[in-house]
């Protein structure tokens, strides 16, 4: 794992001392050793800090060059089958002399074999990477199929640059003087509590989209992006093979997991698992254990508030299945330490509030692993969450529902969330006794904001799936417009179930702008590397062949995963509600974060940089105080927004 920039520039700069300064802004993503390459002649250059995981030896370092010094890379993520590839390149050709073990060479090799394009087809791993190619002198950006690995570019009057994270683009001169805020982001940002992944916060600066490849030829022209991998192909396709196949679904997949576990357990450096206790975490720990010598490494988080408290449960796993585990109890100084930090680490504005924790865990295992493997992926691949479930079901009473009655239920759950926030204690020992998750409680709004918006079945995700329904109420941008992903198709997609929608839609929308957003902040923070197995290429395409009924039935998701991992793990340790990774914002803000959030969210800060509504929003903040409602999701996501305004104050606002 590691941190990439680069320049291609129409003018002479001098190149080292920039690629140094981005370097210095990336060290965190590699701090074992920092590197550059520069073309005079062709004014371009590369910078990489490498966190040594495959080959620690010099042999590893980058930038690097193939044997014909054709093409020069950096690279950041891990290739899972690059051996295989070495097998494949050695018995097509006897030419190619091995100086290490590094899968950057194998990358190298493959492009001098196969090219850019057939080269990544043939790749398995999480990756973003840039090739220069000599010959052709081009320049080539590439990002991993799920899109785990960061990439961004931005091109203005004759430059390119390119990043890891965007804080590395202010070592570039002038750099803030031609930026500004986009808009679009930020309404999607407001909505959905995080920048979409298909644009960037500022204008001009993009990100690589997953499974595509983007070529620049000149530094003047807009580059050409096209598909090495299409997840839109890949689910039309899956139809036809999913009405031929008839497999031995449970067993395949068991098989396919451990194989791509094996092959993401690749590591000369200490490695171990993120462990939660539920069935994504539970199912990838108790495979590396099975294919482990020694008890692995595992680590958990948890919190003092029992309702959101589930590190009782990864305990319980790592007993079973005898790991060496590690937990933290979450302090309210370990809170007010992260805070003021979190616009910096995150760079574009971003509020899932579940990144707390996550970057707690990663400093945790960090301590004692340099790579950890992770469950993320598998509500998306298989149907994990809630609004799987529930959604179709809601949708089929909402179709046939007469307006007036949707306007009478409305009104009934406005009354009963007054009811609720009057006597909190007892709706909470109710839900308790119902054994609902801890998140039911929330989502009574989001019920009464369904039937008042949702007009049509893609409109109900969408509602499910987003923080706020009008961005404009609370932003002052004029004119302000944000149109939802070009990702139209899914619902469009009368082959898929609603179910198959929604996993699809979040796979492309929700997966890729928060998920993965927030693990590679929060783990690259600490140095740490984390991998995910359900979103190997393997395991995603094998998913889309599968059957719905797999998957989801009436009253579960994940069905096979729960199915696999019964068969070696007592279904009573992890048969409970789904509940994800869950901290209890709204009391937090009531006490231990009050004071920061109070200081943010007063009037004179909020109108302090003219973009947010300070009405709207104060009225957000009073109702929560007031305990007449839970605002907590909504007013992290303006908090974030301006923590991240104050944190670029003298950027924007001088």
């Amino acid at each position: 794992m590691c941190g990439i920039s680069g320049i291609w520039n129409s003018r002479k700069l001098e190149l080292s001392n920039l690629i140094q300064e981005m370097n210095k802004s990336l060290a965190h993503r590699g701090p074992d050793s920092h590197g550059q390459w520069l073309n005079d002649d062709c004014n371009i250059g590369f910078g990489h800090t490498r966190l040594a995981i495959i080959d620690t030896s010099k042999n590893g370092s980058q930038p690097m060059h193939s044997s014909s010094d054709r093409f020069v890379i950096v690279f950041n993520g891990e290739i899972y089958n690059h051996l295989d590839l070495r097998e494949e390149i050695n018995s097509i050709t006897k030419s190619v002399i091995w100086k290490g073990f590094s899968d950057t060479e194998t990358i190298l090799a493959s492009l001098e074999v196969w090219g850019v394009k057939n080269t990544l087809e043939k790749l398995c791993g999480m990756f973003a990477m840039a090739i220069w190619d000599d010959r052709k002198k081009k320049l080539y950006l590439a990002r991993d199929r799920a899109g785990e690995k960061p990439l961004y570019y931005f091109q203005s009057n004759g430059l390119v640059c390119f990043a890891s994270e965007p804080k590395a683009f202010f070592s570039i001169p002038h750099f803030s003087e031609i930026i500004s805020i986009d808009p679009s982001a930020l309404a999607g940002y407001i909505k959905y509590s995080y920048v979409p992944d298909s644009i960037g916060i500022f204008r001009s600066m993009e990100k690589v989209q997953p499974g595509t490849i983007t070529c620049f030829d000149d530094v003047f022209k807009k580059p050409k992006t096209e598909f090495y991998w299409s997840f839109k192909n890949l689910i039309s396709a899956s139809r036809k093979i999913n009405n031929k196949k008839t497999l031995n679904y449970e067993e395949d997949c068991e098989n396919i997991l451990s194989k791509v576990i094996r092959s993401q357990m690749l590591s000369d450096v200490p490695i171990g698992s993120f462990l939660s206790g539920g069935i994504d975490s539970s199912l990838v720990t108790m495979l590396m254990q099975r294919n482990a010598s020694r008890p692995i490494k595992t680590f958990s988080i948890g919190f003092k508030e029992s309702r959101f408290n589930e590190s009782e449960y990864a305990a319980d796993i790592s007993n079973f299945l005898e790991t060496e585990h590690t937990e933290f109890i979450v302090k309210e100084e370990d809170i007010l330490e992260i805070v003021p930090s979190l616009a910096s680490i995150y760079d574009e504005p971003f509020a899932d509030s579940s990144q707390l924790p996550t970057i707690l865990l990663s400093k945790l295992a960090r301590d004692q692993v340099t790579v950890a493997l992770t469950g993320d992926g598998g509500d998306e691949v298989f149907g994990g969450y809630n609004r799987h479930i529930f959604g179709p079901k809601l949708w089929k009473l909402l179709v046939f529902m007469p307006s007036w009655i949707k306007v009478a239920l409305a009104k009934a759950i406005s009354l009963s969330n007054i009811i609720r926030h009057q006597d909190q204690k007892f709706v909470n020992n109710l839900i308790r006794m119902t054994g609902l998750p801890i998140t039911f409680i929330e989502r009574i709004a989001v019920m009464q904001r369904a039937l008042e918006e949702a007009e049509n079945f893609q409109e109900l995700h969408l509602v499910l799936a987003s923080a706020f329904s009008n961005p404009q109420d609370y932003i002052n941008f004029s004119n302000l417009n944000f149109q939802t992903d070009d990702f139209g198709y899914i619902f469009q997609n009368s082959e898929l179930s609603h179910a198959e929608q929604m996993m699809a839609f979040d796979t492309v929308s929700y997966l890729r702008g928060d998920i993965l957003v927030k693990v590679d902040r929060a783990s690259m923070h600490s140095s740490l590397e984390t991998r995910a197995p359900f979103l190997d290429k393997r395991i995603i395409e094998y998913s889309w062949q599968m059957p719905i009924k797999h998957k989801i039935d009436g009253k579960m998701g994940k069905k096979i995963l729960r199915k696999i991992l019964n068969k070696h793990i007592p279904q009573s340790l992890t048969d409970r509600p789904k509940q994800g990774f869950s901290i209890p914002i709204n009391k937090w803000l009531r006490g231990e974060l009050f004071e920061w959030a109070d200081k943010l969210l007063c009037e004179e800060k909020l109108i302090e940089h003219k973009l947010i509504n300070s009405q709207s929003v104060q009225k957000l903040w009073h109702e929560h105080n007031s305990l007449k409602a839970n605002h907590g999701q909504q007013l992290w996501t303006i908090l974030m927004l301006q923590s991240w305004l104050e944190h670029h104050a003298s950027t924007f606002f001088k």
